[in-house]
């Protein structure tokens, strides 16, 4: 094995000395990325609250209120 294999990063798999196969790994990885995302939604701020402005109509305009 030449010096340059031993550092590649496809003799040197960390899932695999740890005793978990590749579709574990997989599954793991898939876990925490989907937890990940679902925690960062739940800490955006909720939308404010809308209003509503009621205009009554007449005669085709808006009606001014009378103060």
């Amino acid at each position: 094995m030449f010096a340059s294999q031993r550092d590649s990063p496809c003799t040197n798999m960390q899932w695999r000395t740890a005793g978990l196969n590749y579709v574990r790994y997989s599954q793991l990885a898939a876990q925490v990325v989907r937890q990940c995302l679902k925690d960062s939604k739940s800490a955006t701020p909720k939308k404010s609250l809308t209003s509503i402005k009621v205009t009554p109509w007449q005669k085709g305009g808006p009606v001014k209120k009378e103060q």
